[in-house]
This record gives structure tokens, C-alpha cells and sequence, in this order.
């Protein structure tokens, strides 16, 4: 019987109506990308031409608008000096907006020289009319002692304004002042508090240091004299085992004096709420050397336990992710953050037990080829 094969050209012509078609719809995009890109030009464009009409009226509302259009290129060439201008004539009315926008442009230096005095001026101005992120912005000026003289106690005042109204990243801040005791008596049950509103609010800082205040101080202080004692006791067996385990019990001496000095750093320096990488890297490295730790004293304990300890590593880092997540309320942490704070445990001890069973084989290997 024979079969009804398609021909060679018929398979090229519709190999040819499907290249013209994608193409087609791709051309059909594009085009309709630049349609309502170039629609969208002229919209901001009518409404820059209104704003200025308003704005050059006195109508300090348009004048900040207008000063945004060219702040941002919408509608307009984008010109610093022009947005500056049109800021200032809106913060000399009293325009919020105005304020803000021309303390910001001082502050970087765009379009006017670089003033962080004037900066702080205008940004107060805003602060005392209300704005919660110009009070937050004020906080700032008086924390770093940029444009005014450094007052931990009024930089405490204005984050307290701002985060009273609902502002994120002035929830954190005013919480970092109360978690270190920078300008207020120390609180932090009340600074953990404000952590939490403001990873509420997406904040990632905050997100950063409710997922690393899950970690209680008092964990590392209770874990020091342990490891201290631990590594002692371990470099000691060390000298009275045959060699086959004496350069294990000497690494897992030498790691777990590391974690020592790891926990030791982290509780009387970082303190569990920075908000650099350097945290999370920290946090993964404590973990990491603990994995390393344990697989070698599982191989000591149990020589053929390396198979076993990778099973282990596996569930424990499902296990730790999803009770981290449900019982101890990470929801707010980034995945990234979760991930990089509980894996170090398993993936220490998975690698650790590779190197194991890798050295394992190889041994067995050598074995079977040795006459």
C-alpha cells in the first residue's frame, strides 16, 4: 500500500505562507506600537502646550506640571534648566509640588547649581505644609547633616510626621532610629512593628529586615559559647582517632570556629536589620559553613551516609522554605531574600556529601583497576 506523502514543494510553499505571516504580524505590531506611541507623543504635547498657557497665567498647579513635562521629556525636550525655572516660580506660591521638585533639583544639581542648603529650605517648606514625603525628605537632611547641622532627634521628629501618615520608606526609617537607639530611647518591639507596616506597603528595605529580624538576636547569643565549646571539644577528639577521621574532626573544628566568628560578628555588629547585600550574603554564609558542619559530622558518625545526607538536604530545604513562609510569616520577604537566607543550611550539606561520594567513587575506582 502506499502512502500519501506530501510533496517537497508543497511543504515549501507553506513553509513560505508562514514565514510571510509571522512577518505580517510582526509589521502589524510595530506598527501599532508606533500608532500609539506617536498618539500618546501628541497628547503629552497638548497638554504641555495648556500647561504652559496656565502656567505663564500665574496658575502655580500648571507651573509645577509644566516644570515636571520638561523635568521628565513628556510632550517636550527634556531641559533641566526649564523645569528648575518653572519649579521655582510654583514653590514661590507655595505649591507643594513646586517645593519638592525644586529641593530635589538643588539637591543633584540639576538645572540650577548644587545647594543642599537651599535643598533643605525648600524641602522644610514642603514639610511644614504636610507632605509626607517631604517630611520623610527632611528626616533625611537632618540624619546625614546635609544642608543642616546632624540632629538624630529632629531627623526622629520628621520620620514620626511622615510614617504617622502611612509613608513606607519613613516607617522604616523612623524604625531604624528606634531599633538603634539613634535620637530616641531604644525600642524594638515598636521598631519591628513599623518594619512590618512598611513591607506591607512593598517597602524592600523593610521587607530585607522583617525577613532577617525572624532570626532573634538572643539565637546567636545562645549559639556562641556552644560553638565556642564545640570546636574545642572537637579539635581535642582529634588527636586521640585513627587518621581516617582526624582530618575530618579538624575541619569540622576549624568550620565550626568559623561560625564562631561569623555569629559573633553578626550579633555585636549588624545587629539583624541592615538592609545591604552584605546581610543576606552573611546570613547565607552562616548557613552554608553550619550544611558543611553537619555533613562532616554525619560522616564521622556514619561513614556510608553521604547518599543519605544529600536526601536530607533536599527535604530540609523544601521543608525550611515552606515553614518559613507559612509559620513564620515571610510572606513580605522577597523570594530572592528567602532563598538566599535558608538554603545555606542544605546546600552546604549537599555539596559537602557530593564531595563525599565523588571521593567514594573514585576510591572504588582506584580498587577495582589496582591488580
Amino acid at each position: 500500500m502506499r502512502c500519501n506523502m506530501p510533496s517537497r514543494a508543497w511543504l515549501h510553499s507553506m513553509k513560505r505562507r508562514w514565514v510571510i505571516l509571522s512577518i505580517s504580524c510582526l509589521a502589524l505590531i510595530g506598527a501599532g506600537i508606533l500608532v500609539r506611541t506617536e498618539r500618546k507623543n501628541r497628547q503629552l504635547a497638548k497638554r504641555a502646550v495648556a500647561y504652559r498657557v496656565r502656567a505663564e497665567q500665574g496658575d502655580a498647579k500648571s507651573q509645577s506640571a509644566l516644570a515636571a513635562a520638561y523635568y521628565y521629556g513628556d510632550g517636550v525636550s527634556k531641559d533641566y534648566v526649564e523645569a528648575a525655572h518653572w519649579y521655582l516660580k510654583a514653590a514661590e506660591q507655595g505649591n507643594i509640588n513646586g517645593q519638592v521638585g525644586i529641593s530635589s533639583m538643588y539637591f543633584d544639581g540639576k538645572g540650577v547649581p548644587q545647594d543642599r542648603s537651599e535643598s533643605a529650605r525648600w524641602c522644610r517648606k514642603a514639610a511644614e505644609q504636610g507632605d509626607a514625603q517631604a517630611q520623610y525628605g527632611l528626616g533625611i537632611f537632618y540624619a546625614r547633616g546635609q544642608g543642616v547641622p546632624q540632629d538624630y532627634g529632629e531627623a526622629v521628629r520628621w520620620y514620626r510626621k511622615s510614617s504617622d501618615q502611612g509613608y513606607p520608606k519613613a516607617q522604616y526609617a523612623l524604625g531604624f532610629m528606634l531599633y538603634h537607639g539613634y535620637g530616641v530611647q531604644r525600642d524594638r518591639v515598636q521598631a519591628h512593628d513599623l518594619f512590618e507596616q512598611a513591607a506591607a506597603h512593598g517597602n524592600e528595605d523593610a521587607q530585607r529586615a522583617t525577613g532577617s529580624t525572624r532570626s532573634h538576636p538572643a539565637m546567636s547569643k545562645f549559639m556562641l559559647p556552644w560553638e565556642s565549646l564545640g570546636s574545642l571539644c572537637i579539635a581535642l577528639m582529634s588527636f586521640k582517632v585513627g587518621k581516617s577521621h582526624r582530618t575530618r574532626l579538624r575541619v569540622a573544628a576549624l568550620l565550626l570556629m568559623c561560625s564562631f566568628v561569623m555569629d559573633l560578628f553578626w550579633y555585636s555588629y549588624l545587629g539583624h536589620v541592615q538592609s545591604s547585600t552584605t546581610t543576606t550574603e552573611l546570613y547565607l554564609a552562616r548557613h552554608l559553613v553550619g550544611g558543611v558542619i553537619f555533613a562532616f559530622g554525619l560522616s564521622i558518625v556514619f561513614p556510608r551516609s553521604a547518599r543519605a545526607a544529600l536526601m536530607i538536604a533536599t527535604a530540609l530545604f523544601i521543608s525550611s522554605i515552606v515553614f518559613r513562609i507559612v509559620i513564620c510569616e515571610l510572606r513580605h520577604a522577597p523570594v530572592t531574600i528567602r532563598l538566599l537566607c535558608f538554603a545555606g543550611l542544605p546546600l552546604g550539606m549537599a555539596l559537602t556529601s557530593a564531595v563525599f561520594l565523588w571521593l567514594d567513587y573514585k576510591r572504588h575506582a582506584e580498587m577495582r583497576t589496582t591488580p
